[in-house]
């Protein structure tokens, strides 16, 4: 898919009925994001090229101004990166799957989400329709990120069995994303 075909991703649909997302949490996704890419040096509009299971390019927009107190507050770079790739990963998992981001999961089974097709009728729990890790780097290059998805591949099998897992691996430098189903 070239970058004249790249399809949009809104970093404000984090706030647009993700059940796993408080308005709170998606804000803070959004603001990590936005900390992300402002620090390798790209703006609203930045192509993200995908691939493994998934190949493509996505426009990443962004309507907020960062502002100084943002700055401030995400100066821990491993904590707004991993903030950053969950709202990467939550938005590409929507678009390459049709899943949506159902619940957090515990800590201990292997990976960071329950994904599945919401029905707000229906228990979360029997909705469950796969798995998703999420990692996140703010500089590498492939070889890192290919070592992380198989690190990321192998942490999941603590919870393997009934439901596939997704791995995304988002890199905010180039910006590229590797994203697989195990």
């Amino acid at each position: 898919m070239s970058s004249t075909n790249a399809r949009t991703l809104d970093l404000l649909r984090l706030l647009e009925g993700i059940p796993a997302l408080s308005v709170g949490a998606a804000n803070a996704m959004i603001e990590a994001c936005m900390i992300c890419f402002e620090s390798r040096g790209h703006k609203s509009g930045v192509k993200l090229k995908v691939y493994g299971s998934f190949v493509g390019t996505f426009t990443i927009n962004w309507r907020y101004t960062i502002t100084d107190d943002m700055r401030r507050y995400w100066q821990d770079e491993d904590e707004a990166t991993e903030y950053a790739a969950y709202g990467i990963a939550l938005l590409l998992i929507e678009e390459l799957t049709g899943y949506t981001t159902l619940q957090r999961a515990n800590k201990g089974f292997g990976f960071d989400f329950w994904l599945g097709y919401y029905d707000e009728r229906l228990p979360i729990s029997t909705q469950r329709e796969a798995r998703l890790e999420v990692s996140g780097i703010r500089r590498g290059n492939r070889r890192q990120i290919l070592s992380r998805v198989k690190q990321k591949l192998a942490q999941t099998e603590v919870s393997d069995g009934q439901y596939p897992a997704y791995i995304a691996v988002v890199e905010f430098g180039t910006p590229m994303a590797q994203v697989v189903r195990k």
